[in-house]
């Protein structure tokens, strides 16, 4: 479906990605991992056409479609309302709908004699074969559905796009990727603004919805339900992973001890022949031995150990004890944009 072929990104002397090549199939469900700065939201951007990248890097098959979720978006400029906006993720099949409903009503007043009742016949059948298979006629339910499962209300479909937070704006483009159920989906942390309940509804979602996806994301029990390969970066490489994240933790660690043993076995290597080259550097009649030693250490590919995540660990120093009364409200209100969150708060 999606293939990444030999992508090198570097900046500085810092190498980014070293020749990566990777397919993604039908089907396929991957977390996409690795210490914060590794590169995942950039490898993601690129395989979604977002960042450039050289000619042939990216290829994709026929009739192939990418959606992609950033992990933080500016405001959506719109005018329409929630239900509207959520909706234009069919627009292009409502368009063509439109249009073979127009068509309809020419047919009837052309002659069927004539070369452009023959053209617009003609049209008509294209257009019923790509609308066939869509199910334009419950685009209303699919909408409500989404949009419910994510936490809006039927009292928000008329209200306008301008009116919901930042958060609530995220949960609306990820809803209108869904709807459009491309080929692939390509979510950067999709979980970060949703509830317990709209996120076990995506979940659910996830699991049924056809499309393969490349999900990022801290939450390693969201990881485990959703995916069934992980992808790794560390180092500029991409590691392979066949299982959720769970798997990937305990081969993760069966892959360090086996990788730990070649970079000391390396290392020992390395300490020995500069031993020997320091030793007899000096002396003349070791000359072709050091230069030999010499070109060995130029030649060998040195082993890199993987990133680790570091453990964070913090203490709070014991707080003074309080008065009797920590914290007193009163008289306390709160609204927004017109709507009463609360009022006449005593605590």
């Amino acid at each position: 479906m999606l293939s990444v072929n030999h992508l090198d990104v570097r900046f500085g002397e810092k190498h980014l990605f070293k020749d990566i090549s990777q397919r993604i199939h039908a089907g396929d469900r991957i977390g996409l991992i690795g210490v914060n700065g590794a590169g995942k939201s950039t490898l993601l951007k690129i395989m979604a056409g977002v960042s450039a990248c050289d000619d042939g890097v990216i290829t994709k098959s026929k009739h192939f479609t990418v959606g992609y979720l950033p992990q933080e978006s500016s405001a959506l400029v719109s005018d329409n309302t929630l239900y509207q906006e959520a909706e234009s993720a069919f627009d292009e099949i409502l368009t063509l709908q439109q249009e073979a409903e127009f068509l309809n009503g020419q047919l009837a007043t052309t002659d069927q004699e004539s070369e452009l009742y023959a053209a617009m016949v003609e049209r008509q059948g294209e257009l019923q074969h790509q609308l066939e298979g869509h199910d334009i006629y419950t685009i209303r339910a699919r909408v409500e559905k989404v949009l419910l499962g994510l936490g809006f209300k039927l009292t928000d479909m008329e209200a306008p796009v301008t009116s919901f937070s930042g958060g609530w704006v995220m949960r609306l483009m990820l809803a209108k990727m869904l709807l459009v159920s491309p080929s692939l989906l390509l979510l950067d942390e999709p979980t970060n603004h949703l509830d317990l309940e709209s996120l076990t509804w995506v979940e659910e979602f996830f699991r049924t919805c056809p499309g393969a996806m490349v999900v990022i994301s801290h939450d390693r029990t969201f990881l485990d339900k959703i995916t069934k390969t992980t992808w790794e970066l560390s180092l500029g490489r991409l590691s392979v992973y066949k299982g959720n994240y769970s798997y990937f933790i305990k081969e993760k660690a069966e892959r360090r001890i086996i990788e730990k043993g070649a970079y000391d076995n390396q290392q020992a290597k390395i300490k020995q022949t500069m031993r020997f080259v320091e030793r007899f550097r000096a002396k003349s009649t070791k000359a072709k031995q050091v230069q030999s030693r010499v070109k060995q250490l130029d030649k060998i590919d040195m082993i890199e150990l993987s990133d680790d995540e570091q453990q964070i660990r913090f203490t709070f120093p014991p707080s003074p004890p309080s008065g009797r009364d920590v914290l007193q409200i009163e008289g306390l209100s709160k609204s927004y944009q017109g709507r009463q969150i609360f009022s006449d708060v005593n605590l």
